[in-house]
């Protein structure tokens, strides 16, 4: 909890004046712009010493003004995967000396956490635009209609590589998807890659995928695993193999997507 500021001492003088004139504590705390026990307080101390006096603080002094904290918040949201350290370096040449400790809790203060990143595709505003799209029009689906529905995707298996390693940065809570607050990911990396998918009558077949995806490739995923899944998961209801490519429709917007 931050330090409460200290009463001037003008302030205490002026709220025994208006006391003595008899006035009302509730009016004088209304005039000076403070609460009605801390009145109290002042006249308390004041009737006991026969004087105002200053109230001796506990604690260490603090050490850095509301001044330097705005600084330090500048200097986090410049880079939030900065350490306590490097920022702690950047507040020193700005005349601030303090420990890495400080940094800390001055940051926890303004809200902020060090926490890992969370990871995102590196989307362009046309894909932001184009997915915004497909959610709007589907907004009002209902669970039926979201049933007839089959999502694949493709998914990499990272052995041996060191990119999937977690990066921390500071932020508050309602910041987590904030552009600087994540962590890029890119699609398609030099690896292993899994093709499955899922509905809500269940999950498909999976496989592995030895080439690079394209069209052609796709189009055989969809015929060899997509469609036996799909007749898989909706036997029960009888569904055609037209039925069967209407949802390979539906499935496919997902690749458009990420060929855009």
């Amino acid at each position: 909890m931050a330090p409460t500021r200290e009463m001037s001492l003008e302030t205490k003088e002026r709220i025994v004046k208006l006391l003595e004139e008899g006035n009302s504590s509730r009016m004088v705390a209304k005039d000076v712009g403070c609460s009605q026990s801390a009145v109290s307080k002042i006249w308390t101390k004041y009737k006991q010493h026969g004087m105002v006096v200053k109230a001796k603080r506990t604690g260490r002094p603090r050490k850095t003004s509301k001044r330097q904290d705005k600084q330090l918040k500048a200097i986090c949201l410049e880079n939030r995967k900065s350490t306590t350290k490097q920022m702690k370096h950047k507040w020193e040449e700005v005349g601030v000396n303090v420990c890495d400790r400080t940094v800390r809790n001055r940051l926890k203060e303004m809200g902020f956490q060090y926490r890992k990143a969370k990871r995102k595709p590196a989307l362009t505003p046309k894909h932001k635009r184009t997915r915004l799209q497909w959610a709007k029009e589907r907004q009002s689906w209902t669970v039926d209609d979201w049933m007839k529905v089959v999502f694949s995707d493709e998914s990499r298996i990272c052995i041996g590589q060191g990119d999937d390693a977690g990066t921390f940065v500071w932020c508050r809570s309602s910041e987590i998807y904030e552009e600087a607050c994540l962590k890029k990911t890119t699609k398609f990396p030099q690896s292993l890659m899994i093709w499955g998918c899922m509905s809500g009558k269940g999950t498909g077949e999976m496989t592995v995928v030895n080439s690079s995806i394209n069209a052609q490739v796709y189009i055989d995923i969809l015929d060899s695993f997509l469609i036996p899944s799909i007749e898989q998961m909706y036997l029960q209801e009888k569904l055609d193999r037209k039925w069967g490519m209407f949802c390979v429709f539906a499935v496919q917007v997902l690749y458009l997507w990420e060929s855009l």
